[in-house]
């Protein structure tokens, strides 16, 4: 297992937001992506572990969780070894992972979504948790502003392990935490 980090100086290569970019195309119009927005996450490093596929790990610069993706757009959650600095990405379904983000907290912490709040306050924010996820079973699509209810392929699914081991060091090193 090996860590590449993004080049700190010039444009990024676009390879390092394909599989972002492949699931926020996949998964339009679905309830879990209902805020979701590329634009939003940084690019923390990629987890090379061959022979098995590479993960991108991407930091919302709102919510500040991870998201964690192979080219495929296979979602992956580190858990660490309790008293030890390995650990290991296991699968979890792409719903799931994108809710752990907490996008649905955006309209109080993005600016230009203060509209989405429908008059709650951050303390009733669950509220808005709870509208989206009536609306989205009332009518199977979401009720978007620009009137889209295109309806996207799924994402793969399954719980394979990988094993790897964290490094050592500051802030540029904190993407491998629990998401």
């Amino acid at each position: 297992m090996a860590l590449d980090f993004p080049p700190e100086t010039g444009p990024l290569p676009a390879e390092w937001f394909a599989p972002l970019k492949f699931v926020a195309a996949s998964q339009v119009g679905e309830r879990a992506a209902h805020f979701l927005d590329v634009e939003d996450f940084m690019v923390m490093a990629r987890v090379i572990r061959p022979p098995r596929p590479k993960i991108v790990l991407y930091k919302h610069v709102h919510t500040r969780a991870y998201l964690n993706l192979d080219a495929d757009g296979q979602a992956y959650r580190f858990v660490p070894v309790r008293g030890s600095d390995q650990g290991r990405y296991i699968r979890r379904p792409l719903g799931v992972a994108l809710r752990a983000l907490g996008l649905d907290e955006l309209p109080w912490m993005k600016p230009g979504l203060e509209g989405e709040r429908r008059g709650l306050p951050w303390e009733d924010r669950v509220i808005l948790s709870i509208t989206l996820d009536r609306e989205y079973r009332a009518t199977g699509r979401p009720r978007r502003r620009d009137g889209d209810a295109t309806r996207p392929r799924r994402s793969p699914r399954g719980h394979d392990e990988t094993t790897v081991a964290t490094t050592e060091g500051g802030a540029r090193h904190g993407h491998l935490h629990v998401v």
